[in-house]
């Protein structure tokens, strides 16, 4: 079951019972007309039609989603598509070896996880492989194996 109600600057927002709340193609639709209009921060999900929009902005803008999201190797696929400028992801804390693979391929500038904490081998090994600089600020301390995966990444790599 889902709830409806207004938001703080008049936009629909999705409001599961649950309390995610959902980005949808219309709030992504009313975002791209004016990126001021709505934070997308405030959104703990968000449809495939809604990251394929994101996706298509023409906006040279940070398109940031920095709650703990539930990303999905589908919409992570479409978020990757985002070529303008950075993507940042930072509330995630997980990241499968499939989403990492995928991420890796975004072709903006900048790629934000500082929500991750820890990074497995096959993780390190395809962030390693993105272009741009890369903000892993919550990951404190790496095995040695790891460090030396993450330490191939050519861009600018931002650690704590």
């Amino acid at each position: 079951m889902r709830y409806y109600m207004k938001g703080v600057l008049g936009n629909i927002k999705n409001m599961r019972m649950d309390n995610s709340m959902m980005l949808t193609v219309e709030i992504a639709e009313s975002w791209m007309k004016n990126s001021d209009s709505i934070d997308l921060n405030q959104f703990t999900q968000l449809t495939e039609s809604a990251a394929l929009m994101l996706s298509e902005a023409e906006k040279s803008t940070w398109l940031e989603l920095n709650r703990p999201i539930n990303l999905s190797y589908s919409v992570a696929e479409l978020l990757c598509q985002y070529q303008k400028s950075w993507l940042q992801l930072n509330g995630l804390s997980d990241l499968s070896d499939a989403v990492a693979r995928q991420l890796a391929r975004h072709g903006g500038c900048g790629l934000g996880l500082c929500g991750l904490i820890t990074l497995s081998r096959t993780v390190a090994g395809s962030l390693s492989q993105f272009d741009g600089a890369l903000f892993l600020d919550g990951v404190s301390s790496l095995l040695d194996e790891v460090a030396e995966i993450i330490s191939l990444h050519k861009g600018n790599l931002f650690l704590n």
